[in-house]
C-alpha cells in the first residue's frame, strides 16, 4: 500500500527503501516465520529534494473554510468566506483543501483566478469559473447531460445567449439561442446579473451545493465587484459558499475592493474572513523533517534560520531551500545516506526578502531558451493550453514539454493535462521582469499575430459582447 499510496510523497522515494524493508521481512520470515509490524521506510532516505505537498500549521485555518461549507450545506443561505495574507503565504492552498472534500454528491466546486495583466477584461475570472462547471459535463454521456442540457435551458431562457456571449462552451451544450433585445445600460447591466444568477442556480442546489472560489480579488475590475455584491445581496440562490481570496498587503480603506465588501455587509450578507499569518518555527521544523527526514532537533534549528531569513512564508521558504540545495548549501551525503547542512554558511547568505528578486536569480540560472519561452508564457498570463503555448513557441506540444522540463523539474510552472500553469503570481512576475519595457509591446504583437494566425476563422468570436452585457466603469479606470 505504501507504494501504491495516492500522494508521491506518501510513496517510496529510492529503490534502497524497498530493499531495506523487504530485507527485514524476509530476515524476520527466515527467523520467526512471521513478520511484526514495524514502521515502513526509516532507510527511505531520497537523494533528491522532494518537499511534500501537505499544509503545515493551517488546521484551524482548514476546519473554519470546511465548517463555513456545512453552514450552507445546512442551512442554504449563501456565505461569503475571505481568505486574506500575503503573497506566497498560502491562500490558495487552504482553499484547495475545501476543493479536495468536493466531490459529487457532496458538492461542485468551481474558480476563478484574476490576472493581474488582463485587467482590461471584465468578467473574466467569471467566465473562468463557469467553464470549470461546464467541461466536465462535457465528458457525460447523452444520458446523464440531457438532465443538465433541460435545467440549463429552463433557467436561462430567454437570456441564453448572454452566457453563450460570456461562456462560448456552453453552446455546445444548449445549442444557438436567439439573440437578446437591446435595454437601456442599467437595465442590460439588471439583466445579464439575472442570467449569471440562474446559471449558478443550476449548479448551487441542496443535492449538490457549490463553492465559488474567486481568487486573486485585489486586482478584480469593476463589473466583477459589481457582480460579487449583487451574487450576495439578492435573494434568489441557495447552498453557495463564494470563496475570494485577496492580498491584504495591497488594499486599503480606500482600494474598490474593500468599499465593496463594505457594502455587502452593510447589505446583511453572511461574511467571514480568514487571516493567514506566517508559520511558525514549529511548523517550520515539521515541513523541514519530512523533507530531509532528519530527526525534530537539528530540523527546529534549521527551522528557526529559514524563519529568520523569510518571515514564515511558505511560498517563499520553499523557493529558499530549493535555492539552499541548488548552491550546495544543503547537500546529501550518500556515504551515511542523509541530508546535511551548514548553518553558519546559511546565515551568511545575503539573501533579500523579496521574492521576485529570488525567483529573478532563479531564473537567470536557467538555459537562455527556457527563459524566452518562460517569458513568452508570461506574456500569455498566468496559465495557457498546451496548443496555445506551442503555438506561441512556434513547436510541437511534445518538443513544447521538452523545452520546458527543467522548468516543471524546478516547480516553476506545473502541467496539467492540457495545460501549463505557473505555480506562483510571483515567478509569472519574475519571468515578465526578464522582457526588457522596450521589447514588451513587440512581444506582445508577436505573439497575438502567431495566435491568430492559428486561429480558424470559423471559431473567431468575441468573448465578450460589450452590446450585451453591460459594463459599469468607474472615472480614471483603466478599464
Amino acid at each position: 500500500m505504501k507504494l501504491l499510496a495516492k500522494n508521491a510523497e506518501d510513496r517510496y522515494q529510492t529503490a534502497l527503501g524497498v530493499e531495506a524493508d523487504l530485507q527485514k521481512c524476509f530476515g524476520e520470515w527466515e527467523s520467526r516465520g512471521c513478520i511484526e509490524p514495524f514502521q515502513l521506510g526509516t532507510h527511505d532516505v531520497p537523494n533528491q529534494l522532494l518537499i511534500p505537498e501537505k499544509l503545515y500549521g493551517r488546521e484551524r485555518e482548514v476546519d473554519a473554510l470546511l465548517a463555513a461549507f456545512e453552514r450552507v450545506v445546512a442551512g442554504g443561505r449563501p456565505e461569503l468566506v475571505l481568505v486574506s495574507g500575503y503573497s506566497g503565504i498560502g491562500k490558495s492552498a487552504v482553499v484547495n483543501e475545501l476543493r479536495k472534500s468536493l466531490v459529487l454528491p457532496r458538492g461542485l466546486f468551481a474558480s476563478g483566478k484574476f490576472d493581474q495583466y488582463k485587467r482590461d477584461i471584465p468578467y473574466a475570472i467569471v467566465a473562468q469559473a463557469f467553464q470549470s462547471l461546464l467541461r466536465p459535463l462535457m465528458s457525460k454521456p447523452e444520458g446523464q447531460l440531457s438532465k443538465w442540457r433541460d435545467d440549463l435551458l429552463l433557467a436561462l431562457s430567454p437570456n441564453g445567449s448572454l452566457l453563450i456571449d460570456l461562456v462560448p462552451e456552453l453552446k455546445l451544450i444548449i445549442g444557438e439561442q436567439s439573440p437578446v433585445a437591446a435595454l437601456p445600460p442599467q437595465d442590460a447591466k439588471t439583466r445579464s446579473y439575472l442570467a449569471f444568477r440562474r446559471f449558478i442556480s443550476v449548479f448551487a442546489r441542496p443535492e449538490h451545493p457549490l463553492a465559488l472560489f474567486l481568487d486573486d480579488l485585489q486586482w478584480l475590475d469593476v463589473a466583477t465587484l459589481d457582480f460579487l455584491e449583487d451574487l450576495l445581496v439578492q435573494q434568489d440562490l441557495a447552498h453557495l459558499l463564494v470563496v475570494g481570496a485577496y492580498r491584504d498587503n495591497e488594499v486599503d480603506s480606500a482600494h474598490p475592493l474593500m468599499r465593496k465588501l463594505s457594502a455587502i455587509r452593510q447589505a446583511g450578507a453572511a461574511e467571514q474572513e480568514i487571516r493567514l499569518t506566517p508559520l511558525s518555527s514549529d511548523d517550520l521544523a515539521h515541513l523541514i523533517a519530512d523533507t530531509l527526514h532528519c530527526e525534530s532537533q537539528p530540523a527546529l534549528s534549521l527551522a528557526q534560520l529559514l524563519h529568520e531569513k523569510t518571515s514564515g512564508n511558505p511560498f517563499f521558504v520553499r523557493q529558499f531551500i530549493h535555492a539552499l540545495v541548488e548552491e550546495g548549501l544543503i547537500t546529501f551525503d550518500h556515504r551515511d545516506a542523509r541530508w546535511r547542512w551548514d548553518l553558519d554558511a546559511i546565515r551568511a547568505k545575503g539573501y533579500t526578502d523579496n521574492v521576485v528578486d529570488l525567483m529573478v536569480a532563479k531564473l537567470n540560472r536557467l538555459p537562455v531558451a527556457i527563459q524566452k519561452a518562460l517569458q513568452q508564457f508570461a506574456c500569455i498570463g498566468n496559465s495557457a493550453e498546451a496548443a496555445t503555448l506551442s503555438a506561441v513557441l512556434e513547436a510541437s506540444e511534445q518538443e513544447t514539454e521538452a523545452e520546458l522540463w527543467e522548468a516543471l523539474h524546478q516547480e516553476l510552472i506545473v502541467r496539467s493535462e492540457n495545460s501549463y500553469r505557473f505555480a506562483h503570481d510571483r515567478i509569472q512576475e519574475a519571468a515578465y521582469s526578464l522582457i526588457t519595457a522596450e521589447t514588451r509591446a513587440e512581444a506582445h504583437l508577436r505573439i497575438g499575430r502567431l495566435l491568430n494566425a492559428h486561429t480558424p476563422l470559423k471559431s473567431m468570436r468575441r468573448p465578450y459582447s460589450r452590446s450585451s452585457i453591460s459594463l459599469t466603469v468607474e472615472p480614471h479606470s483603466s478599464h
